[in-house]
């Protein structure tokens, strides 16, 4: 386990488990009570950060200039930070950005942006979680 909160959590409750099983219905009561209390001010006064997300963008085109133009555009234009990881030509076109997503940012909104307004060439638009080393 990575967050020491549910280590800690887990040997409460394998200690709320183990007062059932010995018959002391009060101390597991008690036990449980005080948990759910603790766990529930601990939740209120928590930071709350807004979260960024990383995100793969693969964008495939029937041609290469002008849809690499537009895509880089909308980008832009929501102030997403971006690095272009791939872009390959073929009979069609691929091209791939890591993307980092603040909060509020709509897959579906950046989606309609790209189709919209953009070259008819272009033919799909996927998002991918960033694999990242841990």
């Amino acid at each position: 386990m990575k967050n020491p909160k549910d280590t800690t959590v887990l040997f409460l409750v394998i200690g709320i488990g183990m007062a059932i099983g010995l018959g002391l219905y009060w101390v597991a009561t008690l036990t449980a009570l005080l948990l759910d209390i603790f766990l529930w001010l601990l939740h209120r006064s928590a930071p709350t950060k807004p979260e960024k997300r990383a995100r793969l963008l693969e964008v495939v085109a029937k041609e290469f200039e002008a849809p690499q133009a537009h895509i880089e555009r909308v980008l832009a234009k929501n102030q997403l930070p971006y690095e272009a990881r791939q872009i390959s030509r073929g009979d069609q076109s691929t091209f791939r950005y890591e993307v980092i997503l603040g909060p509020g940012i709509l897959l579906t909104d950046l989606n309609r942006q790209i189709f919209n307004g953009g070259p008819d060439t272009i033919l799909s638009v996927g998002w991918d979680v960033e694999k990242r080393p841990d």
